[in-house]
């Protein structure tokens, strides 16, 4: 899969981002290649070095660059979710003994009484009469003198564990009945003895259905102050304990391996670069694991965050430290069951998930201005979902005057409207309800019926529904049929039509998207002269401003016409963050397709029709695509195009500075709304210009 890194790889992009928290003076950034030649390798580096990201992290597969994102999935549970786990069932909790692992293991054994193998590092046999912390600190001091109060404090600490260990097992025993509990002793840094307790676990039970991989260790301190010795013990703990279980468990691979990580190793955090490291790692491998599809073998990696009552949360010290630096939602109990065992039941899971609560989201808004933590993305046009039978929905979505106040920066013939190409976000939002396995590739058949306005005045607010329908889902694609409706309601809330059409279009959906095609630059000699852009003219007919205002340099060229993406303020306008495509970029890529002056100075206002076909090649939104580009030009060709002509050939293109096309949008046709002079502002309506269009344009108000 494109943009699929080496596990190991996550060592390096976490130690950064917990570096970069801990030196902000300085531009630190991990960048993952594909290039085997070093000349190439550090000339990626120096373009990277300019770019703005969001985390520090960038990864260049081919020609294709890509950040890492979040997207929220809604996990909800149908009637027919069924647990992966029985009465039958073997699990093998590694680092089990406390802590999270400890509590999810009594809400298993209460539920299931099954078989459960708990294997830790230490010796819950030992001698657990203990005194106070103390007085066994000074007992031990008196009589070794050569030892560390933060050595015995160590051992001491581990007894305590030993005594935790002990009442959890004997709580597990309980609930889950005789003979069915099982601790083995193993440091999984040493392969021989993980070897030695996995070969156990198969001679006795036969098998693993499900592992939860938990070990891990923590050591805070920046890294002036990190010993070397701590550094690799956090890291090895995790990584060669994941490593020398992988190759004792061999070919015997469990339906669900499930390791228990951070969100530290998604956001890093200061203190902490071998603990992040580790964690990016193991986010990273169950990500690789399952890069070729595993069957009925899963691979997840749950980045939790601070439990509020166990784990890092019951420890004093820590919880205190955490609490002060604002960054973590204390999650209950009840709740991380609750996530688990939802986890359990899914019928598919996205190798890498992170929990976030709004201290989280709050934080990486802070340090990652640019990063996209909103909670809804994909869902700004969706309001409520209904399901209406196989592969069909219907969704409903209210447009209202204040909620969508960006409408009055698109007016058409004064009113406030709906930008034609924000309806392939509506498509899309939609679509992806249907398969959310698959990315957004394009759409086809796009047509323009009615305009979607606003009427303040006397209808602030308009009920819009979406009906969709699977037409086709095979290995490599989904289609999906789309059609945008509302009803017309009179001021004094008579019915005047129902299901009014404003658009529809087919959707489709894939595992990934195609590799970017090339596009060649067209030669600067042969441009014409600056031509404004006549929707940010004055005018009656269609007024863009606001976020609308997207692009500059608008231009004729010998091919056709040209101009450079240039959103004054659509990548931060409230909302449009949430989106999947690129809305305002196709809206002005439609614009520069309808760029044409007169031999009078006129400049044609247009509103689209229908669109044969939209092609992306860029996962991302307006802003995603801003913060990964410096700068992407528009081109439209050819030269001269009769849009009004539905067999017309024509073609608009979304460009990168090294040639990467974004987006493609084949064979647009349009209706005539008028003409606006580029220097007086005089305006013209197609009538006055002499010209009867071939469309009426009250027929598409």
């Amino acid at each position: 899969m494109v943009g699929t890194i080496h596990p190991f790889a996550g060592l390096f992009t976490g130690f950064i981002k917990g570096a970069a928290l801990e030196m902000p003076e300085c531009r630190a950034f991990t960048l993952v290649t594909t290039t085997r030649d070093p000349a190439t390798g550090l000339a990626q580096v120096a373009q990277e070095s300019t770019a703005q990201r969001g985390l520090p992290v960038a990864v260049l597969d081919g020609d294709t660059r890509l950040e890492p994102t979040l997207s929220q999935v809604d996990a909800s549970l149908s009637p027919q979710s069924i647990s992966r786990i029985s009465s039958q069932s073997v699990i093998l909790a590694v680092g089990g003994s406390r802590g999270i692992t400890a509590v999810l293991l009594k809400e298993i054994a209460l539920r299931y009484r099954l078989t459960i193998w708990v294997l830790g590092s230490n010796d819950i046999h030992q001698d657990t009469d203990l005194p106070g912390r103390a007085e066994y600190v000074r007992h031990h001091r008196e009589r070794d003198a050569t030892s560390s109060v933060a050595e015995i404090n160590g051992r001491f600490s581990r007894i305590c564990d030993a005594r935790s260990a002990r009442v959890a097992l004997a709580e597990l025993d309980r609930l889950s009945g005789p003979n069915k509990i099982h601790y083995l002793q193993a440091d999984v840094r040493d392969p021989s003895a993980v070897d030695e307790a996995i070969r156990q676990v198969f001679d006795r039970s036969g098998r693993i259905d499900v592992l939860l991989n938990a070990a891990g260790v923590i050591h805070s301190s920046t890294i002036p102050n990190k010993a070397l010795a701590d550094f690799r013990k956090v890291r090895d703990v995790t990584v060669r304990g994941y490593d020398n279980l992988k190759h004792a468990i061999g070919d015997r691979i469990p339906d669900l391996w499930c390791n228990f990580g951070s969100i530290i190793g998604f956001t890093g955090q200061a203190g902490e670069t071998d603990y992040a490291a580790a964690n990016d790692f193991l986010a990273t491998a169950a990500q690789y694991g399952n890069r070729g599809g595993a069957g009925n073998h899963e691979e997840i990696t749950l980045g939790w965050n601070l439990w509020n009552s166990v784990g890092l949360g019951s420890d004093p010290v820590k919880k205190l430290f955490l609490e002060k630096s604002g960054t973590y939602t204390r999650m209950e109990t009840e709740e991380g069951v609750h996530h688990f065992l939802r986890e359990l039941a899914l019928a598919r899971h996205d190798p890498s998930t992170v929990f976030l609560g709004d201290s989280e989201v709050a934080a990486l808004r802070e340090i990652s201005p640019g990063f996209n933590v909103d909670s809804k993305r994909g869902r700004f046009f969706v309001d409520s979902v209904r399901k209406t039978g196989p592969g069909e929905l219907e969704v409903e979505r209210t447009f209202d005057i204040e909620r969508d106040k960006y409408l009055f920066d698109h007016l058409v013939n004064g009113y406030p409207t709906l930008p034609g190409t924000f309806a392939t976000e509506i498509g899309a939002e939609v679509a992806s309800l249907l398969d959310q396995d698959r990315v957004v590739a394009g759409f086809d058949d796009i047509r323009f019926a009615s305009f979607l306005r606003m009427y303040p005045a006397h209808r602030p607010s308009s009920r819009t529904r979406i009906l969709a329908r699977v037409m086709q889902r095979d290995d490599k694609q989904t289609s999906v049929r789309i059609r945008i409706v509302s009803d017309v309601v009179a001021p004094s809330g008579a019915m005047l039509a129902k299901d009014r059409e404003h658009f529809t279009m087919t959707v489709r959906l894939r595992d990934e998207l195609p590799p970017a095609p090339r596009w060649n630059p067209w030669p600067t000699d042969h441009d014409g002269p600056l031509v404004p852009d006549p929707y940010h003219i004055p005018n009656p007919a269609a007024l863009l401003t606001g976020p609308f205002v997207s692009t500059r340099q608008t231009r004729t060229h010998s091919y056709g016409r040209r101009a450079e993406y240039d959103p004054r303020s659509s990548g931060s306008e409230p909302g449009f963050e949430q989106f999947l495509v690129p809305a305002v970029l196709l809206d002005g890529l439609v614009r520069v397709s309808v760029l044409d002056v007169n031999e009078s100075g006129f400049v044609l206002l247009a509103a689209p029709l229908a669109m044969e076909r939209i092609d992306i090649f860029e996962t991302g939104n307006d802003a995603d695509l801003l913060m990964a580009n410096q700068t992407i030009s528009l081109y439209s060709s050819p030269q001269s195009v009769d849009l009004e002509d539905g067999n017309s050939l024509n073609r608009c293109t979304a460009v990168t500075p090294d040639g990467r096309i974004l987006c493609d949008i084949r064979n647009t046709t349009a209706v005539a709304l008028g003409y606006v002079h580029a220097e007086t502002g005089v305006f013209l309506a197609p009538q006055q210009m002499g010209m009867e269009s071939a469309h009426r344009t009250d027929e598409y108000a």
